[in-house]
């Protein structure tokens, strides 16, 4: 039993086209708004520790080791843009397995440069934009950490306003005469 009652003979025919979830251990569960979640023997019962549990299952049984066979088919300049797939889940495995080493160096190069550009506007500036600067490196340094376990560079929606800020931060640095050369 579901927990579910249908209404009306509509509802009715509708949930009969449902397909049924795998009988649990008839153990109750506690959980939040849902009667019998669906766990296979060996998952965690508590539904925080499943999401968990499948997240990680994800990433290093499928989307990692996927990244890594694309890196060892062709090392140097990788299998090519999108050729994982939507989601890697870690950018810099991403970028071997797409790019291969030339595009990972050159995307490595492209940040340390921009942490440089950055690092030069905190040191050689006053007031508000000194303490934008150091925003932005806690806001590089955080996103590097981020993007150990999502493709937050390119895939998400914070990586527009994330380039934008950058650019932002290196566009004042020239604005105020201060261009690191």
């Amino acid at each position: 039993w579901n927990g579910y009652k249908a209404v009306n003979k509509e509802q009715e025919t509708r949930s009969a086209l449902n397909i049924p979830t795998l009988p649990s251990s008839g153990k109750r569960i506690e959980t939040v708004g849902s009667e019998s979640p669906d766990i296979a023997p060996g998952e965690p019962t508590n539904l925080t520790n499943l999401a968990i549990y499948r997240s990680s299952a994800i990433r290093t049984n499928i989307e990692w080791p996927r990244a890594i066979r694309a890196f060892t088919k062709d090392p140097l300049l990788g299998t090519g843009f999108s050729s994982l797939g939507l989601a890697t889940d870690n950018d810099f495995l991403r970028a071997l397995g797409e790019v291969g080493l030339l595009g990972t160096a050159a995307m490595f190069l492209f940040f340390f440069e921009v942490i440089k550009r950055v690092w030069f506007n905190f040191r050689h500036n006053e007031g508000f934009f000194k303490y934008f600067s150091a925003a932005c490196m806690a806001m590089i340094l955080a996103m590097i950490a981020n993007s150990l376990f999502i493709d937050v560079f390119e895939a998400s929606k914070v990586a527009s306003l994330f380039w934008m800020v950058i650019g932002f931060n290196l566009g004042m640095g020239g604005l105020k005469g201060k261009i690191y050369k």
